[in-house]
């Protein structure tokens, strides 16, 4: 009768770990939400200083002034554009005129196209970056101008898909969270493991003087 009284108390024992399983579910989803948002923001402006970096180093090349110049621009530019944009890892590398006529494309029925963005910026002279959705869909991207002395001849436009940073972010964040769960969930099953082989070992405290007591009579009679 006892044996069987004792299953409630194992159940009861079980459900502590449940909720403790389930906080430390919780703690860690809400942990990985705001490491998502933090790290997303920084992989966005990682990405945005990367276009800019690369579209500065295209338009100071002075091959690029003589290739605008050329007849067909796009025989010389297009293989070099797409080059860069392998070796750096971007999905966009755009050169075009200064009224956006593209002379590169990484698709290359676009060229001749009118680019997708903003320009007045760089054909300004400045600079110019901003999110926005063109033909490979949402991107970060930076437009810059090419000089020829004073003058600006050309512009570049880089270009890092949303798509690209968002799987950059999941390529961080899951591993650390996988660990992070792991660890967590490991600490509460062996603190739970702990506090139950405690209690059992209590309770066989508590039942021995009882049985020893049984015993005595069982032999007296």
């Amino acid at each position: 009768m006892k044996r069987a009284g004792r299953r409630p108390r194992w159940r009861l024992a079980r459900r502590p770990l449940v909720l403790q399983v389930v906080i430390a579910g919780v703690l860690v989803s809400a942990g990985g939400v705001f490491a998502y948002l933090d790290v997303a923001d920084r992989a966005e402006d990682s990405a945005r200083e990367e276009a800019v970096s690369v579209a500065l180093t295209i338009a100071d090349s002075p091959a690029i002034v003589d290739a605008v110049a050329a007849y067909e621009p796009s025989v010389v530019l297009q293989p070099f554009a797409e080059r860069v944009r392998r070796d750096t890892g971007a999905d966009l590398v755009t050169i075009m005129d200064t009224d956006g006529r593209r002379h590169t494309h990484p698709n290359p029925a676009r060229i001749g196209e009118e680019f997708h963005g903003h320009l007045e910026e760089a054909r300004a002279g400045r600079v110019f970056t901003e999110t926005y959705t063109g033909t490979l869909g949402p991107s970060v991207r930076a437009v810059v101008p090419v000089r020829d002395g004073d003058r600006v001849v050309a512009l570049v436009g880089v270009g890092i898909t949303l798509d690209a940073i968002a799987g950059q972010v999941r390529d961080r964040l899951v591993p650390l969270a996988l660990v992070t769960l792991a660890v967590g969930l490991t600490g509460t099953y062996l603190g739970r493991r702990l506090a139950y082989h405690e209690a059992i070992l209590r309770t066989a405290r508590e039942d021995l003087p009882l049985a020893d007591q049984a015993g005595a009579g069982t032999r007296r009679t």
